[in-house]
């Protein structure tokens, strides 16, 4: 992954070269240990979603070490960052991941019409990038 992040970089900045740059971290798919498991407890154990999100946290990292290390007009943008529309909690602290009940969760569960987009960002979750990459561009 970091090659390839590093090479699209590359690529970009050579066809255009003043332009900004921004990369995407992926938002948070399952619930941290400790918090409630919601519609995942059904096929996913702890283990498995703390699995799961270490892999997420490693592929972020990666993007984050491959940006930094072209520099320049390239950023990083953050879901997990302080004050990201993807770390706002409910009443009773759960996330926005794909395992809440909450109602305005911005990832698709498992049980969505379209296999295809389970685990992705829904519409609420799109409208969250746009908050995120919008407050970097302007």
């Amino acid at each position: 992954l970091y090659d390839r992040v590093s090479n699209v970089i590359t690529e970009i900045q050579a066809r255009a070269p003043g332009a900004r740059i921004l990369f995407g971290g992926y938002p948070q798919i399952y619930p941290n240990e400790g918090q409630s498991t919601g519609t995942c407890s059904a096929y996913l154990s702890g283990g498995e979603m703390s699995g799961w999100n270490y892999i997420q946290n490693t592929m972020n990292d990666t993007i984050k070490w491959a940006v930094y290390n072209n520099g320049g007009n390239v950023r990083y943008v953050d879901p997990y960052a302080t004050g990201s529309p993807f770390m706002q909690k409910s009443f009773w602290g759960q996330t926005k991941d794909a395992c809440s009940t909450w109602n305005k969760r911005a990832m698709n569960g498992y049980g969505t019409v379209n296999p295809s987009s389970a685990l992705h960002p829904n519409v609420l979750g799109q409208q969250h990038y746009y908050n995120i990459f919008r407050s970097r561009v302007f």
